[in-house]
């Protein structure tokens, strides 16, 4: 039987908006801080830029998926697009430090609401039987963002000044913003398709609706129950703890290997992000037909050791063999987690599902850098990267141990049902 084809004129759309939206945001991690701290602020405030975007993300990160859900994958898309557009817009103005922060928290938030709508579109156009490859290609407009976004804002910065790198970062965002217009229609087509067929949007995916279910649709939950997707749980408990282990990488390596005298560690993250890509165009299709434990399982296990290879490491060799295991373990986990996360639950829940599955990394990010600094600074930067493959290996024992439910059995061997 042919399979159905993953990149269609709306998927590609979405690849597009999504490109955009990566670029801009990975030139401002670049050039935001430098700007603070050539105004003459201090590493503290500059550092502080990046905790607000992530930290305002993660706050209205439940409310986004309820949003999505409620109002339609387009329509938030489109608010946090407006507000990430114009947020970015002030850079162009001289503004007081405390109007650059709040532009800050509120890019966070365009970035949260817009990530999240659009994720949730993706799940809706991806065929269902290839949704873990169909996340994964999806991942990687994040990885050739942040390949040569950074470099491309301090190349302009360096060459004409941290004005024109904002006007270059303006463009992108109104490229951003205009990009998601033709999405309303993608929304418009998926809705009618879906009223068009005999199984209801709030089926389970895999399992028919039967009495028991439509009565568990009608109970009224708690009001964190509709922030947060119980089926999605799961799979973002995993993936938090595999983002421990990259905020730790992302963090601590480069001052960890030159603490260690290892020359040009930076080739770590060049390696480690071929790697996530080959990953990432490969393991959809081992997951479709092996099943998604094929997938996870040796995942974790090549993350444990690359992190256990990091620790270990005495040259620039040994270190970029790491980052070649870390790689593909985390190009392999993610999507195929995410996967779990999006086809565990209902068509009509997938923008809480997903916002629940980001909430885990993004609060992953946000406790694991305070954290895993303060036991650094008890036991030094090696012994962390040996805390974190503990923390990998642990997921992997969470997810050999868990059992199937209700929809697990389908989503699990990679042959869930269109509808």
């Amino acid at each position: 039987m042919s399979r159905p084809p993953i990149f269609t004129p709306a998927f590609c759309n979405i690849l597009l908006a999504d490109l955009m939206i990566r670029t801009c945001t990975f030139m401002l991690i670049a050039l935001v801080p430098l700007y603070v701290l050539d105004r003459g602020y201090s590493a503290t405030v500059a550092g502080l830029t990046t905790t607000l975007y992530t930290g305002a993300a993660l706050v209205v990160r439940p409310f986004s998926g309820r949003l999505v859900d409620l109002r339609g994958r387009f329509t938030i898309m489109l608010a946090g697009s407006i507000v990430y557009c114009l947020a970015t817009g002030c850079y162009l103005f001289t503004i007081p430090i405390w109007l650059l922060l709040i532009v800050r928290a509120l890019q966070g938030v365009g970035f949260s609401f817009n990530g999240t709508a659009l994720m949730t579109m993706a799940t809706d156009v991806i065929p269902e039987s290839r949704m873990s490859e169909g996340i994964g290609y999806l991942g990687l407009s994040q990885t050739l963002a942040q390949a040569f976004a950074p470099g491309l804002a301090l190349v302009i910065k360096n060459a004409y000044g941290y004005r024109v790198a904002f006007v270059v970062l303006c463009v992108f965002a109104v490229l951003n913003f205009v990009a998601r217009f033709p999405l309303g229609a993608i929304e418009r087509r998926t809705t009618a398709r879906d009223a068009g067929t005999n199984v209801p949007q709030d089926a389970v995916i895999g399992t028919p609706p039967d009495d028991s279910d439509a009565a568990e649709a009608t109970m009224s939950h708690a009001w964190w129950q509709h922030l947060v997707d119980r089926d999605a749980l799961r799979p973002a408990v995993l993936m938090f703890l595999v983002m421990l282990a990259v905020t730790a990488v992302i963090t601590f390596l480069v001052a960890y290997a030159v603490g260690r005298g290892i020359a040009n560690p930076a080739g770590f993250f060049t390696a480690a992000a071929v790697a996530v890509a080959v990953a990432r165009l490969t393991v959809g299709r081992l997951q479709a037909r092996f099943g998604v434990k094929w997938v996870v399982g040796p995942g974790l296990l090549l993350l444990t050791a690359g992190l256990s290879v990091i620790w270990l490491a005495a040259g620039l060799l040994p270190l970029l063999g790491a980052a070649v295991l870390y790689g593909l373990g985390l190009g392999a986990v993610q999507p195929a987690l995410n996967s779990l996360a999006v086809l565990g639950t209902t068509r009509r829940t997938r923008g809480v599902a997903n916002s629940t599955f980001f909430m885990s990394m993004d609060l992953a990010q946000a406790v694991g850098g305070v954290s895993l600094g303060s036991l650094a600074a008890v036991v030094g930067m090696g012994p962390i990267f040996g805390v974190c493959a503990a923390a990998t290996a642990l997921a992997f024992v969470v997810f050999a141990a868990m059992r199937p439910g209700k929809t697990w059995p389908v989503v699990a061997s990679g042959l869930s049902s269109a509808r």
